[in-house]
């Protein structure tokens, strides 16, 4: 009886139908992502966006990275990281965003054993597509090498004068540096 039901045209067509609108609707959702983080039209190979992971976070041992960019674009034969930033405004992209690309760039390029021709950085009114350089990767080494240090130190200097940043940090409390904040 079951298996008669089943291949009833009536119940075949039902289900074509519930698998045609389930489509539609992850189709429209992943295009509504696309224009709302600045990726729209891109070629898109992987998302790491509101609850959309890839299988498994990248790695590169050499220098002690693992990450996962927000989406992975697949450009002429090569994997391009790109770095969402969707509330910031800029004319320029800041440092920490560009060195946050750059070990994105590492991490494709240690996965992949193919260099990524540029990482792409995405802010609320603009889009940049950043080398991946020789200097760049120097940089991105450097800050490394300077983490390792810093983590290493018993103490280490703020290294800022934002009232904003120091009170949204999470070692304030403990903090001999930290900044005196007017109370509003």
């Amino acid at each position: 009886m079951i298996a008669a039901m089943a291949s009833s045209p009536v119940v075949l067509a039902l289900l074509a139908t519930l698998m045609l609108l389930a489509g539609l609707r992850r189709l429209a959702a992943a295009r509504r992502l696309e224009r709302e983080t600045g990726v729209a039209g891109l070629r898109v190979r992987q998302a790491d966006v509101e609850g959309r992971r890839p299988a498994r976070p990248m790695r590169c041992t050499t220098h002690g990275l693992v990450g996962r960019p927000d989406f992975l674009l697949a450009e002429a034969g090569a994997l391009v990281p790109v770095e969402v930033k969707p509330t910031r405004r800029a004319r320029r992209p800041y440092r920490g965003d560009l060195l946050q690309l750059a070990a994105y760039c590492q991490l494709v390029e240690s996965e992949t054993g193919e260099a990524p021709p540029y990482g792409v950085l995405v802010y609320a009114d603009r889009r940049w597509e950043v080398p991946w350089t020789a200097a760049r990767r120097q940089a991105l080494h450097e800050a490394l090498a300077d983490l390792r240090i810093a983590s290493n130190a018993l103490d280490v200097p703020r290294s800022h004068a934002e009232g904003a940043r120091c009170a949204a940090c999470g070692l304030r409390e403990g903090c001999g540096q930290a900044l005196a904040l007017e109370r509003a």
